[in-house]
């Protein structure tokens, strides 16, 4: 953000105080509408959480303003992140019995790191090979490397939710 939208590194701070905001209220909402509402319907939510997030700060022209893109992407972030954190520690752990709940939970965090690592990995492929738009010197091609990523990850969010 600093580098495409001229924030300073306080002000990125700042802006993602509704991430932390809104994990707390999503936090202690969650548990009272996680046995009214369908956990099929709320994963759908936490998935358009992401593809909204992903698109968000994929189509943030240069200079973009804040409560236009960044705002709107950190709460559907803050959505997608709480719902599908809950859904899976929740329903996972109490599908298992009593005994095997705590491999539940290692098992979810395992595979949620390692879906991170890998998924890192990729997008720093993806940016070691589009350094060479650098080379034209354009300020909009040497910015268009950080903008690739986030194409990455809105494709990556849009297929997720297709499956």
């Amino acid at each position: 953000m600093s580098a495409f939208m001229g924030a300073t590194p306080l002000q990125v701070v700042a802006w993602t105080v509704p991430m932390a905001v809104g994990g707390l209220i999503l936090s202690v909402t969650g548990g009272f509408i996680l046995h009214k509402v369908s956990g099929t319907v709320l994963m759908i939510i936490s998935c358009l959480g992401y593809v909204g997030s992903g698109l968000l700060f994929a189509i943030i022209p240069l200079g973009g303003n804040y409560w236009a893109y960044v705002f709107p992407a950190m709460i559907c972030g803050t959505i997608a992140i709480d719902i599908s954190f809950n859904l899976a520690n929740i329903f996972i752990t109490t599908t298992m019995p009593k005994a095997k709940q705590g491999l539940a939970g290692a098992l979810i965090y395992c595979t949620m790191h390692m879906g991170i690592a890998v998924m890192l990995g990729i997008a720093g492929i993806v940016e070691t090979q589009t350094k060479y738009l650098e080379t034209f010197k354009s300020h909009y091609d040497s910015l268009r490397t950080l903008l690739t990523e986030k194409d990455f990850d809105a494709f990556s969010n849009g297929r997720a939710f297709h499956l």
